[in-house]
């Protein structure tokens, strides 16, 4: 059960990073469409501007209206249901580390700067690594009654004689190998790390300003950001890097990407700060308030994104909050395979699995979204967008140092927590140790495996009726009518669909096999071990593939599947990928251009022409749409072999040190190290 303890303990704040993270920033791009609201606006007025912010995101495929429906409609509504839950309302955090990189003696003196701790009573006993509670519905653990059950009596005991020394030096190694891909402080495990409750410590304003705060926001600006150069201000709200400036330097993408985040960042927070702001610390009865009088402050919105008051940058900072929410949402669409297997274990298995299933609902609506922010495009320039990504990383790891600099406690606490949920979201997308689960997060956009799919949990249910529970179909008296004529032969079972995309009515034993069994064959057919053994995957070979799943489709449902059911819609090619992660793995021939060795190949010339007539040389020849630049070139070391590399340099330093021990000895040489190893071994 150690394994089991280490990941609710280690993996947790990850997935809480990730997610509150996420909340704070998906949260509130309804407040910044509303704080300019009004019934009947007065044209040519700020309000009247900002309430018509729309038009499309710099460096995404959508436009604002699209993020504005999406969310306000289908992902904060789930989000709000999530945040009250005590996987997500609990958060560890170390708020007593030292400013690393001045003495700050601008502690915020004031009584709304504090940040409520929680009692450890509170804290639920999941989240502290008690995994008591959990082992009591594990199986084995109930039917396991002597402890010597599992023992094998030819094989003996465990080999127990790795020391603990040496346990120590293998997770040294394992963090240090971790801590290369981080984009962000992690300080939970460090002393003085203690839970904070988020509800108790919404974040608003408090009173923190002055030069204290403009240091924080000039260091993240000026020392960090990759265009920042020296700007005379004309107001404390004016542009430390102005948007023209970046237009007329043609920033490349790496580096628009990182200021807009930042930049989304900053309005994130100072968006919060103007929908909760402290209005008065008196009572309406003229009586000092302990609590304080809080509200929206329009104002002080307007001074911080009016275009009178920013230079007219105002507004790209708004669209830049929206391009950090589509960054970060791109994140758990990409973590959603690993997100959906979690447990998010507290120790109350009541609320465990309606969190659960809460957690998965989400991100089957986030997978749907029909415009993700496009990854794949940045760092993709070979040696030097390497250097470039370390690069990116480092600076925004110093950023994430820098949120130990602020003077205010509860400032501190939402800076660190939304840095490390952007940090982890830059994680996902960037580090490369979630590439392969990307093609299992959108393995339904592949025919076979939405047979697979429809073998479980019956037909798509109509559009207005997916991800809806059966109190709200019931309430809003919807009705699948394509699920009554589409019915599976020989009759079916009820199987639900837990993210409430398929009507549940699974198709029998014997109807199941059928489609089962065309799903491996066509598989089989198409599968990447065909470059393994020689064989040029042809055209014909997928068609024969798709006739075989459509084929055994037409068994099982004679009456075919419902219009809206995206199996039927492929089959007859009328699915609309516009807008979808799958379409950027379709390539149309007339847009589609070859590359070898970070060159392009002309479209009338031969590979032979190019790279010889020797049969027994393998290359690696990437496709890329034309217009987007070279693709990434293969890594000149691979991760496999630099982990080896890393082994072997390990065992080569513990080698000298024997051999340092031996020539410091009387004994000779190899009998010191003989006995020196057996004695290790019989330790």
């Amino acid at each position: 059960m150690a394994s089991r303890r280490t990941r609710h303990s280690g993996e947790l704040s990850k997935l809480q990073w990730l997610a509150v993270g996420v909340v704070a920033f998906l949260s509130i791009v309804n407040l910044s469409c509303g704080y300019f609201y009004s019934e009947n606006p007065e044209p040519g007025s700020d309000r009247f501007c900002f309430c018509q912010l729309q038009g499309t995101i710099d460096d995404c495929s959508c436009n604002v209206d699209t993020v504005d429906y999406y969310n306000n409609v289908k992902i904060y509504p789930r989000l709000r249901s999530i945040l009250v839950k005590d996987f997500f309302r609990y958060y560890k955090v170390n708020l007593a580390k030292e400013c690393p990189f001045w003495v700050d003696d601008s502690k915020c003196a004031m009584r709304f700067c504090h940040v409520e701790h929680c009692e450890e009573k509170d804290i639920p006993p999941g989240l502290k690594g008690d995994v008591s509670s959990y082992q009591k519905y594990i199986k084995e653990v109930q039917t396991l009654t002597n402890c010597n059950e599992d023992l094998d009596v030819e094989l003996g005991f465990l080999n127990t004689s790795i020391s603990d020394k040496a346990h120590k030096e293998f997770k040294k190694w394992a963090d240090y190998d971790e801590a290369q891909d981080n984009f962000c402080i992690l300080d939970d495990h460090e002393p003085g790390a203690e839970y904070v409750d988020l509800l108790l410590n919404p974040e608003r304003y408090t009173g923190y300003r002055g030069e204290s705060a403009r240091r924080i926001w000039s260091s993240i600006y000026l020392e960090n950001c990759f265009q920042s150069h020296s700007v005379r201000r004309k107001n404390p709200y004016s542009a430390m890097i102005p948007y023209n400036d970046m237009i007329q330097n043609e920033v490349c993408l790496e580096h628009r990407v990182f200021y807009r985040m930042v930049s989304g960042l900053h309005s994130s927070i100072n968006i919060h700060l103007c929908a909760n702001y402290l209005l008065s610390e008196k009572s309406s009865m003229g009586f000092v308030s302990p609590t304080g009088v809080w509200g929206t402050n329009l104002d002080e919105f307007e001074r911080r994104f009016s275009p009178h008051t920013t230079d007219n940058e105002g507004s790209h900072w708004l669209r830049n909050l929206y391009f950090a929410y589509l960054v970060e949402l791109r994140a758990l669409a990409k973590v959603a395979p690993y997100l959906s297997s979690e447990e998010y274990f507290t120790g109350q298995d009541k609320e465990d699995k309606e969190l659960k299933f809460a957690v998965k609902d989400l991100l089957s609506v986030i997978e749907t979204f029909p415009s993700h922010f496009n990854e794949s495009v940045m760092f993709s320039g070979g040696t030097s967008s390497i250097k470039l990504k370390n690069e990116f990383r480092e600076k925004f790891m110093n950023i994430s140092k820098i949120m130990d600099c602020v003077g205010c406690d509860k400032c501190r606490l939402w800076g660190k927590l939304q840095v490390q949920g952007m940090g982890t979201a830059l994680k996902i997308l960037f580090s490369g140790k979630f590439d392969d689960k990307i093609d299992s997060s959108y393995a339904a956009k592949l025919k076979e495996d939405k047979i697979e799919e429809l073998s479980k949990h019956g037909t798509m249910l109509p559009p207005d009726m997916l991800g809806l529970t059966d109190e709200q179909v019931e309430e809003l008296k919807l009705v699948d009518e394509w699920g009554e004529k589409c019915v599976p032969s020989g009759g079916w079972v009820s199987n639900a669909d837990p993210v409430g995309r398929r009507n549940g009515r699974q198709p029998l034993k014997k109807m199941q096999d059928v489609l089962e069994k065309a799903v491996a064959d066509a598989k089989l057919m198409i599968t990447k071990k065909l470059v393994e053994q020689g064989t040029i995957l042809q055209l014909k070979m997928v068609q024969d593939a798709l006739d075989l799943l459509r084929g055994a489709v037409m068994i099982v449902y004679p009456m075919q599947l419902p219009p809206h059911d995206p199996i039927r819609m492929e089959f007859s090619n009328t699915e609309d990928l516009e807008g979808t992660q799958a379409s950027l793995e379709v390539i149309e021939p007339c847009k589609a251009q070859l590359w070898f060795a970070g060159k392009l190949l002309p479209s009338d010339a031969k590979l032979r022409d190019v790279v010889g007539g020797n049969e027994k040389t393998k290359i690696i020849i990437k496709l890329a749409k034309i217009n987007e630049g070279a693709p990434g070139r293969e890594p000149v070391v691979s991760e496999e072999a630099r982990k080896q590399m890393m082994m072997h340099a390990y065992r080569r330093q513990e080698e000298l040190k024997v051999s340092l021990t031996c020539n410091r000895d009387y004994m000779p040489c190899s009998f010191r190290c003989n006995w020196f190893i057996h004695a290790g071994r019989v330790q």
